[in-house]
C-alpha cells in the first residue's frame, strides 16, 4: 500500500493547510522590505507586524503527527489570537480547514498513524479512507462519503469539495457541491492537485510512473463543465513528494509545478526544475534563476512548494540543502517575473523547521520553529 501525501523530516511529519477567510484585507499589499537574515541555527524567528485594517490575518491549522506506534496529534489553531492548541476527537488524515465556521475536512478512519489504521484501494493500491467534517464548536461529525477516498480538498468557498476517489480501476477526480450532488471531473488522476483561486478549476497531473496509461503532463479541468486542457507535457515520475501540489497564481492564469528532469542515466542526480504554465494551455516553460538571485545555497534551491504573494510579484518558500534533520531549513523568498519565467533577489528571513501558511497574507507567515514547540509568525 502507498501512502500518498504523507512524507517525514526527521521524526515529524506535518500536515497543514492554510485557508484563507475572505474579508477587507485579502488583497494587502506587502510591507516595508525586511533586512535579509542568512538562516542560521541562532536566528530567532520575528513576530507578526501589528494589525490594522489593511492587514488581516488569516486562519489556518497546524497538525502534527509524532511517528511512533500510536497516535500522538497536536493541533494549533492560527489566526487572530495566535496560537491555540485545541482538543480534538481523533484524525485520521487532515485535508483542510474552514476557518470561518470552525470545519474540518477529513478522514477519521484512516491515517499514517490515527484513526483506524491505513488500508489500500484501486490500481496503485493508494491509501484510502472516508470522507468527513468536523465541526469544531458543535463537536459533532458529519461523514460525507464511508470509504475509497484517497485525498480532498475544500474549494475557495469551503461549502464545495473536490476529491480524488479510487475505483478497482483507475481514480477520479470528483467535485461534491454543498447540496450533495456529486459530479466526474476527471480520470487517472494523481495526488498531485490543487484548486484554482476561484474555486472554478482544478490542476492535476498524470504521471507514467503508476498503473494509469493515460497520457502525462499537467492539466486543467474546468469545474462548470469538465473541459480539460494539458497545459504542458511535464512528467513528475519517479521523483516527488507531498509538496509537489500545483501553485496557482493569485490571478489564476499561471499554474507552477516542481519535477525532475531525470535524464536517461538512472545513476545520476535528479535535475529539479520548476515548470510554469499558462493556465488556458497556451505555453509552459521552466522557471530560471536570474543572477540577481544570488548565489547563497538558500538561493539556488528550487523551492518544492511555495506560497505566492497575493500581488503575484514574489513566492516564499522553505527550502533545504539535503534530507537531513539536522539540515537547516531556510524561509525564502524571490521575486518573480512570470512573463520572462524568472526567479530573482532571494531574501532569507530565518531558520525554521518547516512553513504552515500565511498570517497575514504577503506580509508574515507561520512556521513550526526548529527545535519544535507552537508555531511562531515570521514577516517576510
Amino acid at each position: 500500500m502507498r501512502h500518498p501525501f504523507v512524507t517525514a523530516l526527521g521524526s515529524l511529519a506535518v500536515l497543514a493547510l492554510a485557508a484563507c477567510a475572505t474579508g477587507p484585507g485579502d488583497d494587502a499589499t506587502s510591507g516595508p522590505s525586511p533586512t535579509a537574515v542568512v538562516p542560521t541555527a541562532g536566528s530567532p524567528p520575528t513576530t507578526a507586524p501589528a494589525e490594522t485594517p489593511s492587514a488581516v490575518r488569516v486562519g489556518s491549522l497546524s497538525i502534527e503527527y509524532a511517528m511512533g506506534t500510536g497516535p500522538d496529534t497536536r493541533v494549533w489553531e492560527l489566526g487572530p489570537d495566535g496560537p491555540v492548541m485545541l482538543s480534538l476527537p481523533a484524525i485520521g488524515t487532515f485535508f483542510g480547514f474552514d476557518p470561518d465556521r470552525r470545519r474540518i475536512l477529513l478522514a477519521t478512519q484512516e491515517g499514517a498513524w490515527g484513526g483506524g489504521g491505513p488500508h489500500g484501494s484501486g490500481p496503485d493500491d493508494l491509501a484510502v479512507g472516508d470522507l468527513a467534517v468536523l465541526d469544531i464548536d458543535g463537536g459533532t461529525t458529519e461523514v460525507l462519503l464511508t470509504d475509497d477516498v484517497v485525498e480532498a480538498l475544500w474549494a475557495p468557498d469551503h461549502r464545495s469539495v473536490a476529491y480524488i476517489l479510487a475505483t478497482p480501476e483507475t481514480y477520479e477526480l470528483r467535485w461534491r457541491a454543498a447540496d450533495g450532488a456529486d459530479r466526474l471531473l476527471a480520470r487517472d488522476v494523481t495526488a498531485t492537485w490543487s484548486i484554482s483561486p476561484a474555486g472554478d478549476r482544478v490542476a492535476f497531473t498524470r504521471e507514467s510512473g503508476l498503473s494509469v496509461t493515460a497520457e502525462p503532463g499537467l492539466f486543467v479541468v474546468t469545474v462548470a463543465d469538465a473541459a480539460e486542457t494539458r497545459l504542458s507535457d511535464v512528467d513528475r515520475s519517479p521523483y516527488g513528494s507531498v509538496a509537489d501540489t500545483p501553485v496557482w497564481s493569485p490571478d489564476g492564469d499561471w499554474v507552477a509545478l516542481w519535477y525532475s528532469n531525470a535524464g536517461d542515466d538512472p545513476a545520476a542526480p535528479p535535475d529539479m526544475r520548476i515548470s510554469l504554465a499558462r493556465a488556458d494551455g497556451s505555453g509552459a516553460r521552466d522557471l530560471r534563476l536570474e543572477s540577481t538571485a544570488g548565489t547563497e545555497w538558500w538561493a539556488t534551491m528550487p523551492p518544492n512548494a511555495f506560497l505566492w504573494s497575493p500581488d503575484g510579484g514574489s513566492i516564499l518558500a522553505a527550502v533545504v540543502v539535503e534530507p537531513t534533520e539536522e539540515a537547516p531549513v531556510g524561509l525564502v523568498s524571490w521575486d518573480i517575473d512570470t512573463a520572462a519565467a524568472t526567479l530573482g533577489s532571494a531574501r532569507a528571513h530565518a531558520d525554521i523547521d518547516a512553513i504552515i501558511g500565511w498570517d497575514v497574507p504577503g506580509q508574515s507567515v507561520w512556521v513550526r520553529p526548529r527545535g519544535g514547540g507552537a508555531p511562531v509568525s515570521v514577516d517576510v
